[in-house]
């Protein structure tokens, strides 16, 4: 038991698996939110991204870390490897710039991938290391039931989040109207042809007929010319 107090902590190594009914890149995108982790656990009591990559994932982040029962408070800065190819999430202290008064070196990486024959959930594998700084904090750890098995559950509630933000951001978006299928226009009906009834022709009054004239007998003729010469010798 003296040895164990005085000895050097050794590197915990913790893992599980859980498959949750949402898409992987839903999964993706809550677990590589780290501004959202703390809404996951109240070891974590804020969070932050500080700077992002050209991909605009969280490349460095700042983690406000509380423990009341030891005492702790205390800010991590970490660095954030997100590849959304490989549907990966990893976190790890930032080098000289990590301070910490319990805890020497960590990792949380976060794995995602399809169920096979089943495109509408996601396999969610955790692995997580820590090494503390002395062994009161180790054994305190040691003794805590499913620490893996926690966080799993705790972080897969973010998932459920993203999927609910996801679908109603889905229903505001505007649907973009149809285009109307080009039909020829109408035709104009056919002019119906009417039929004009002719006016009758006009005849011609016809002109009246020419009576001939009375030829005169000649004996007048003759009695008539006779006259006039007497009255000429007169």
């Amino acid at each position: 038991m003296t040895d164990y107090f005085f000895s050097a902590p050794s590197l915990r190594q913790l893992s599980t698996t859980k498959v949750v009914p949402y898409a992987p890149s839903t999964a993706f995108a809550a677990l590589s939110d780290l501004s959202a982790y703390e809404r996951a656990t109240s070891l974590i009591y804020r969070s932050s991204v500080t700077t992002k990559d050209g991909n605009g994932l969280p490349k460095t982040a700042k983690l406000d870390v509380g423990y009341p029962a030891l005492y702790l408070n205390e800010t991590w800065l970490c660095h954030v490897k997100c590849d959304r190819t490989k549907r990966t999430v990893e976190v790890t202290p930032a080098g000289s710039e990590f301070q910490s008064s319990v805890v020497e070196s960590y990792l949380m990486r976060w794995t995602i991938s399809p169920v096979a024959n089943d495109k509408g959930q996601a396999e969610i594998k955790l692995n997580l290391e820590v090494k503390f700084k002395g062994p009161m904090v180790d054994s305190m750890f040691a003794v805590l039931p499913d620490v893996a098995g926690r966080i799993m559950y705790r972080f897969s509630a973010l998932v459920e989040a993203q999927d609910k933000k996801e679908k109603e951001a889905a229903k505001k978006k505007p649907v973009p109207a149809k285009k109307a299928a080009s039909s020829p226009a109408p035709k104009a009906p056919a002019a119906k042809s009417v039929s004009v009834a002719k006016a009758p022709a006009l005849k011609a009054p016809a002109e009246p007929a020419m009576t001939p004239a009375k030829r005169i007998p000649k004996k007048l003729e003759v009695r008539s010319q006779s006259t006039g010469a007497k009255q000429q010798a007169s």
